[in-house]
């Protein structure tokens, strides 16, 4: 082989090397851009609410969605936790960084079905606060509901922690007030304080002994509709809830009121994997 030929071979080589050199180099500045704590001692809690082949309405996503927020997510660097992880950190424990707590609302049969082979997929234990009421007939719901057998296999297998969504309270007054939030007229009255007061500790209590059933702490709540008052934290309270969920969009911190967390709505057919990055970054400052 001439020697100018062997040359022009070495230099191509040399070339490629160089080139191979800097793809691999950009890759690893690409993955340690993925995977920088865009925060620390905070955790982003999402929430859902029905998932379903065929969009439905504003709160259903498809599971191929949720299937692509999820690995976005974890390319990005986030770190899902569980509610357990997520007790510990509002008692002061540590967290890892770009924490994200997943959460369902409603007792929806599609997190058993179309949600949880996803979520396992990606190893993510989420909670989901269950409307308990509907555990006995789950097909009247509005949307079919959890039955006690699915439950059960949920807490058998934990795939999910499931906590308190009200017992009977997932109803609205008005517009502006839930069963939970609002007063209820009897006999074209109004409920005294002492009237709303027993209904609300009795209905969470009717709650938290069914979830228990299901081996649940029945110690966080999400709040119907996300309506509260100035009195329902501490009815809540009584009945011994210790993490009361909004729809609030924000991040959890050290300083979050434990009966006001915020959570960021991930579970809209619009809500993009970047979208629901962008609105967690949003939410950071």
């Amino acid at each position: 082989m001439p020697q100018r030929r062997v040359m022009f071979l070495a230099a191509l080589i040399r070339r490629l090397f160089l080139v191979l050199l800097f793809a691999m180099l950009m890759l690893a500045v690409a993955d340690n851009n993925h995977s920088r704590p865009y925060y620390k001692d905070k955790v982003a809690v999402l929430v859902y609410h029905h998932v379903a082949p065929e969009d439905l309405g504003s709160v259903t996503i498809t599971p191929e969605l949720l299937d692509s927020q999820l690995k976005d997510m974890k390319r990005r660097g986030y770190h899902f936790i569980t509610m357990e992880d997520f007790r510990s950190f509002m008692g002061g424990g540590a967290v890892l960084r770009n924490a994200v707590l997943v959460t369902f609302d409603d007792g929806y049969k599609s997190f058993y079905t179309d949600a949880v082979p996803v979520l396992s997929k990606h190893q993510v234990q989420a909670v989901n606060f269950i409307v308990t009421e509907f555990i006995g007939s789950p097909e009247k719901s509005t949307i079919p509901s959890l039955s006690a057998a699915e439950m059960t296999r949920l807490a058998d297998d934990n795939s999910a922690e499931l906590q308190c969504h009200s017992h009977a309270l997932h109803k609205q007054v008005n517009p502006k007030e839930s069963y939970l939030s609002g007063r209820l007229e009897h006999a074209g009255r109004k409920e005294t304080d002492e009237e709303y007061t027993t209904r609300i500790r009795q209905d969470t209590l009717a709650c938290s002994n069914e979830l228990r059933r299901f081996r649940s702490k029945a110690d966080a709540y999400a709040y119907p509709y996300g309506m509260s008052n100035e009195k329902v934290p501490g009815i809540l309270r009584e009945g011994g809830i210790r993490y009361a969920f909004t729809v609030q969009p924000g991040i959890a911190g050290r300083k979050t009121d434990w009966m006001e967390i915020p959570r960021i709505n991930a579970g809209s057919p619009f809500m993009t994997p970047k979208r629901v990055h962008k609105n967690i970054m949003r939410k950071l400052h």
